[in-house]
């Protein structure tokens, strides 16, 4: 899943229209989160970048019985 992270992603009408929907505004938002500084991209961290990625897998395994 992803998120819209630059502007330009989502069409403009949009957003307003949403903004009226919920009686939010985007712009204030975005106003008050200015002083948040933007983190620096771990290099790597980004596996469209570097062509692979990890993944995990689920499997079932018998539990191991302690002494009794």
């Amino acid at each position: 899943m992803m998120g819209f992270t630059q502007d330009g992603q989502l069409d403009e009408a949009l957003v307003k229209a949403r903004d009226r929907r919920l009686g939010v505004s985007s712009k204030r938002r975005r106003q008050s989160r200015s002083a948040i500084p933007m983190p620096i991209p771990i290099f790597g961290a980004n596996s469209l970048e570097s062509g692979t990625s990890i993944q995990t897998q689920l499997r079932q395994v018998p539990l191991k019985q302690r002494p009794t």
